[in-house]
């Protein structure tokens, strides 16, 4: 059984699928990007099932959070490594709280709102 497999929005066809889902922040460049930091992503119907749980073998600390609570506990570890990102793209996935996350880690930009948050899907690139 792989953990964590539920309906839910996948990036890669980008639309709701039967898939796993990681929250990762990424060192990117022009032509390539490594992973810095990942965590799986544990949907709510996860959370409170301790057969499917036991059989995947998720500890018990292991918890539902939104997908923008573990990106910003990865950012709050790469600060404490000396790294602060001059960019942080994610996508619409990350909900109306994405504003909040980036002015927490001082990444939003000089004015308020939700335009803060560059989104890219594989057809498109937009700013919500």
């Amino acid at each position: 059984m792989s953990a964590g497999v539920a309906p839910q929005y996948c990036g890669a066809p980008g639309k709701r699928a039967n898939c796993q889902v990681a929250v990762s922040v990424h060192a990117a460049a022009d032509t390539a990007s490594c992973p810095l930091r990942w965590r799986l992503f544990l949907p709510v119907e996860w959370a409170s099932d301790t057969a499917r749980r036991a059989l995947a073998r998720i500890p018990p600390e292991v918890t539902h959070r939104e997908k923008w609570r573990p990106a910003l506990d990865m950012l709050d570890t790469l600060a404490g490594w000396g790294m602060k990102p001059p960019v942080v793209v994610a996508d619409a996935a990350y909900g109306t709280n994405a504003h909040a996350f980036l002015t927490e880690q001082r990444l939003a930009p000089k004015t308020p709102g939700p335009a803060s948050l560059s989104t890219r899907s594989s057809t498109s690139s937009r700013t919500c």
